[in-house]
């Protein structure tokens, strides 16, 4: 099983991104998410480590910035389908994201580059 994931994207107009995804932590149960974004006109970062909350041997309380995501993220969907909000995220998002997994995995199986649309 991999710990951890680089990816590198090249979009349609030259430009790229570095994704990393890794799940070897400090600590078995700690919570820690990165979120670094730069760009021409600046970078912009977020850390839950530097979040204060609470973390000892026996406790880990997930970080202040991302605490209740799930209970939003549920109410939400909930309300998406009575009808009372519009989803956030489009389908074609969510078939991306996908897509991009799927393409990942099957550059880590075979040791290329995998352009997304052209995965099996």
């Amino acid at each position: 099983m991999h710990d951890s994931f680089h990816l590198t994207v090249r979009f349609e107009d030259g430009s790229l991104a570095l994704i990393e995804l890794a799940y070897a932590l400090p600590q078995s149960g700690k919570m820690v998410r990165r979120i670094v974004v730069s760009g021409t006109s600046g970078t912009l970062a977020h850390d839950t480590g530097d979040d204060p909350g609470l973390m000892t041997d026996t406790t880990n309380a997930p970080p202040s910035s991302i605490e209740d995501a799930m209970s939003h993220q549920m109410r939400h969907w909930i309300a998406t389908l009575d009808g009372s909000a519009s989803p956030i995220v489009e389908n074609w998002q969510v078939r991306a994201a996908l897509a991009t997994a799927i393409a990942a995995q099957q550059s880590l199986d075979t040791g290329r580059a995998i352009s997304i649309g052209e995965h099996r």
